[in-house]
């Protein structure tokens, strides 16, 4: 679903849209302030990606609330379409989770923010939770506490970002929120 997702932001044709549309079973409609703030990813598979995930969150009625720095849209253009990829399965995969682990809390909310500090570019997703899990653990395979057969996504994020000399991840908790912090580190040496 990830995948069409992002495919269905990289054209324009309404046939193909509906059909991809039908396929991840929902109608993707974003409120007019979620496309104001999303002008400023470029366009191609990440915003499609994020268009997608807001809409899920909302059809699960979690509040999904996101900050993007204007300044970030010529910073990730400049990335290479590899990375790209990279980035939208890890953010693909960590908003899934919290947008699970949301729907199980009181307060049910997801906040997405992507910025740059440092000449590095930051996805900083926090979401609420009913129940802390060791940070150590999530990235082992199989470790679930969704049930048999699953703990895989985060497994293969661990792997992604280890064979990555750009990549970086951060997991903490704050208050009531975890936060998963993707970072992509400069590589201009």
């Amino acid at each position: 679903k990830n995948n069409l997702s992002i495919i269905r932001n990289l054209t324009n044709k309404q046939e193909i849209n509906k059909k991809i549309d039908k396929m991840l079973n929902m109608s993707i409609i974003v409120d007019q302030r979620c496309i104001e703030v999303l002008k400023d990813l470029p366009s191609g598979g990440l915003k499609g990606l994020l268009y997608y995930k807001i809409a899920l969150a909302k059809n699960e009625k979690i509040e999904f609330y996101i900050d993007i720095s204007p300044k970030i849209r010529n910073k990730l253009t400049k990335l290479n379409k590899n990375l790209i990829e990279d980035i939208c399965i890890i953010l693909g995969i960590y908003i899934d989770n919290s947008i699970e682990a949301a729907k199980n809390s009181n307060k049910k909310i997801v906040t997405l923010e992507i910025y740059e500090t440092n000449k590095e570019i930051n996805f900083v997703i926090s979401n609420s939770y009913n129940t802390i899990i060791p940070v150590d653990k999530m990235t082992e395979k199989g470790f679930s506490t969704k049930g048999k057969n699953r703990g895989k996504g985060l497994y293969f994020v661990d792997k992604v970002i280890k064979n990555s000399k750009q990549l970086e991840s951060e997991n903490s908790y704050l208050n009531d929120y975890f936060i998963q912090k993707l970072i992509i580190k400069n590589d201009e040496k």
